[in-house]
């Protein structure tokens, strides 16, 4: 989630409400930064390991942060010279260019589904350049009834399938809020976008 623009994020909670607490402002310290820069430590996990890029055999999170810290700029075209120059016995896969620059704006630009306005959206709103269509690989919007039933649990989102337990909106005795996502985020804490987080 952190990727995606969480600055705080609870994760593998247990019935007993322990679990591991991250924030985007540790992680400088973590990894020995004077700030912290999103754009930076984004492509340096994607070169890391990505489920939506086929990585690159031999870079890890060490090597990762060596090459980000080593390139001149933060442009894949840059990146993979730098992956060259500190690695030369990489092999870099084919269209690895396409799939880091996608996987980079699909971490910026994911849609989602926003519990509390009932919708569907971006988790950032990208700029006009970047369409709808051109940003296809980052998800797709849903209409208004499947959003509602994506929220109440009557379609599994991954799979678009119905689930046993339904929900009908019209049993809900009081318009959904933020109060139901208490649990699982940080008061107060979204996106641009207004997603919870």
């Amino acid at each position: 989630m952190l990727l995606f623009g969480c600055s705080k994020v609870l994760f593998s909670m247990n019935s007993k409400g322990w679990g591991n607490y991250y924030k985007t402002s540790d992680i400088p310290t973590a990894l020995g930064w004077e700030e912290y820069h999103h754009e930076k430590f984004v492509k340096m996990m994607i070169l890391a390991k990505c489920d939506y890029v086929k990585n690159i055999p031999g870079i890890g999170i060490a090597k990762a942060q060596k090459i980000i810290e080593a390139t001149l700029d933060l442009s894949t075209k840059s990146i993979l010279a730098t992956v060259v120059k500190l690695f030369p016995e990489s092999v870099i896969p084919a269209e690895y260019a396409k799939d880091f620059d996608e996987a980079y704006l699909t971490y910026l630009y994911s849609a989602v589904v926003n519990p509390i306005k009932m919708e569907s959206t971006r988790i950032n709103t990208p700029p006009p350049t970047l369409s709808d269509d051109y940003l296809r690989f980052a998800g797709r919007f849903h209409n208004k009834v499947d959003t509602t039933d994506i929220v109440l649990g009557n379609i599994y989102l991954n799979k678009g399938t119905p689930s046993p337990h339904v929900t009908l909106a019209s049993n809900l005795d009081k318009p959904l809020s933020s109060n139901l996502l208490l649990p699982f985020r940080i008061r107060g804490e979204e996106t641009s976008n207004g997603i919870p987080c």
